[in-house]
C-alpha cells in the first residue's frame, strides 16, 4: 500500500504542476512576446514522477528527435493555432487557449483520479484496522 500511496501523491503533485504551468500560460496570453512553457513529466525509474518546466520551443525540439528526445510514446505535440494577422510577430504570445484549457481539464481529472486512490487506500487501512482490533 505504501507504493500505491507514494505513486498517488506523486500523481497529485504532477497534476498540480501541470495546472500551475497552464495557469501561468493563460495569465500571459496577452503579454507581447511571451513564450509558453510546457511541463515535461518523467518517471525516475524507482521513484515518483518528476516535473520540469521547459519553454515550448525546447520541448518541441526534443520531441522532434533532438539528442534528449523522449521515447516515442512520450513525444509531445503542441497544437498551437494561428496568430492574429494584425499583430506583428514580436507582439504575439504563442499561447493557445484551447490547448491550455483542455490540458487543464486533463490535469484536473488526473488529480481527482490520484485523490480517489489515496481515499481508497485510507478506507482499506480503516477496514484492516477494524478487522485486527
Amino acid at each position: 500500500m505504501n507504493i500505491a500511496l507514494t505513486s498517488s501523491v506523486a500523481g497529485m503533485n504532477a497534476a498540480a504542476d501541470r495546472l500551475a504551468i497552464r495557469a501561468g500560460n493563460v495569465a500571459n496570453v496577452l503579454t507581447p512576446g511571451y513564450r509558453a512553457s510546457e511541463v515535461v513529466q518523467q518517471s525516475t525509474g524507482s521513484g515518483p514522477v518528476v516535473s520540469e518546466r521547459l519553454p515550448v520551443d525546447q520541448v518541441t525540439t526534443q520531441a522532434s528527435g533532438g539528442a534528449d528526445a523522449p521515447a516515442p510514446s512520450q513525444q509531445l505535440s503542441l497544437p498551437f493555432g494561428d496568430f492574429p494577422e494584425d499583430r506583428p510577430p514580436e507582439n504575439r504570445s504563442d499561447v493557445s487557449l484551447e490547448y491550455e484549457m483542455t490540458d487543464m481539464m486533463r490535469a484536473e481529472h488526473a488529480y481527482k483520479a490520484s485523490a480517489n486512490v489515496v481515499r481508497t487506500i485510507g478506507q482499506m487501512q480503516d477496514t484492516l484496522l477494524d478487522i485486527f482490533s
